[in-house]
């Protein structure tokens, strides 16, 4: 079973990621975990802020030997941790320093996270990221590895003050088009085990398969000769 999916994302099934998305988008968390039907997945539905706002009392377990906030699922939160209700946290999740998770945020199993800002996305079981990164309107499948400084651009300005109606998924290392997604904000999608290098920045649209990608690169978008800049340095690998 594919996190979230009915099987493991594809580019055969990106529609399933796609519909999670808008779901997100239109305030559904609450909704998605209910047909999942699990009783150890938290839904933090009040503001944490601390000193001021902790986490209620009755969802912390203790405060371990690193002043981190123990969930009763087993979930770790640093008090330096930022998050805007409503978000969903799945067993034994690590949430880091300085970390901002906005609304409508999916935090999956035994991931762990620091200083990463997320917006009404979703990061998949065993995904590691750090290091001044941004998801957002996204879906990063399990088990991916995002370096320091990654950000998912979400929107593209057509003028002073407008924004797309529709955005157009590509794959993020050659461009070619996949499909028309019918909204104006949308980051990127990931396969599972999807490494990714530091400094790495992806068009709205972009859909990353398995493999990794060096450094420094500038995925998906429409780029001149439907090729992504950069291509000579990205390739790919059976893990």
């Amino acid at each position: 079973m594919g996190f979230l999916l009915s099987e493991k994302l594809s580019a055969k099934n990106v529609n399933e990621a796609i519909a999670l998305i808008n779901q997100l988008r239109n305030g559904k968390l609450v909704e998605i975990i209910n047909k999942i039907g699990r009783c150890d997945i938290i839904i933090l539905d009040s503001p944490i802020n601390y000193p001021f706002r902790p986490v209620p009392e009755r969802l912390v377990d203790e405060i371990n030997a690193m002043g981190e906030i123990v969930l009763t699922n087993g979930a770790i939160i640093d008090p330096s941790v930022r998050i805007e209700p409503p978000v969903a946290i799945f067993p034994n999740a690590w949430i880091g320093y300085s970390s901002w998770i906005r609304s409508l945020s999916i935090i999956g199993s035994n991931c762990k996270i620091a200083n990463v800002e997320t917006n009404r996305s979703v990061i998949g079981n065993g995904t590691m990221c750090s290091h001044g990164d941004y998801i957002g309107y996204s879906y990063i499948s399990s088990d991916c590895r995002i370096g320091g400084g990654f950000k998912s651009t979400t929107t593209i300005f057509e003028g002073v003050a407008e924004r797309p109606k529709s955005i157009i998924l590509r794959y993020g290392s050659s461009g070619k088009s996949m499909m028309d997604i019918e909204c104006s904000h949308f980051g990127c999608i990931l396969e599972s085990c999807v490494l990714l290098g530091c400094n790495t920045t992806t068009m709205p649209g972009t859909y990353l398969r398995k493999g990794k990608y060096l450094p420094n690169l500038s995925l998906g978008g429409k780029r001149p000769g439907n090729r992504a800049f950069h291509m000579a340095r990205t390739f790919f690998s059976e893990l």
